[in-house]
């Protein structure tokens, strides 16, 4: 995106894009963001505590999934081959929302409408 309007407009819909990488396997997912999301409040909050299984389903993916883990009470992350395989599954049994959160190596506003 080469312009930002929020910028001049203020408040909106956005399409944010977080992109993780685990060693060689690198994907990312795109979530749909309203109000304001101006610089790094979008990296200030955690954005694992906050996914339900909900937003989890709305989401796009690409080489990527997230899946609610239930008996861990967290979130899985399935890195995916060009054929949807997965190729490297990071568990919530071993990882909390504070070591996922260290996989996001970008965080990019992909698009803006305004209200």
């Amino acid at each position: 995106m080469n312009n930002y309007p929020a910028l001049e407009r203020g408040t909106g819909v956005h399409r944010v894009k977080y992109t993780l990488q685990s060693g060689a396997y690198k994907g990312s997912f795109t979530r749909v963001l309203g109000g304001n999301c101006k610089g790094s409040a979008m990296m200030d909050s955690d954005v694992f505590d906050v996914l339900d299984e909900i937003d989890m389903a709305r989401m796009e993916y690409d080489h990527l999934k997230l899946r609610y883990n239930e008996d861990c009470d967290g979130i899985d992350v399935d890195f995916l081959a060009d054929d949807g395989d997965i190729v490297c599954r990071i568990g919530a049994e071993s990882f909390d929302s504070y070591e996922l959160s260290r996989l996001i190596v970008a965080i990019e506003i992909i698009s803006f409408v305004g209200d």
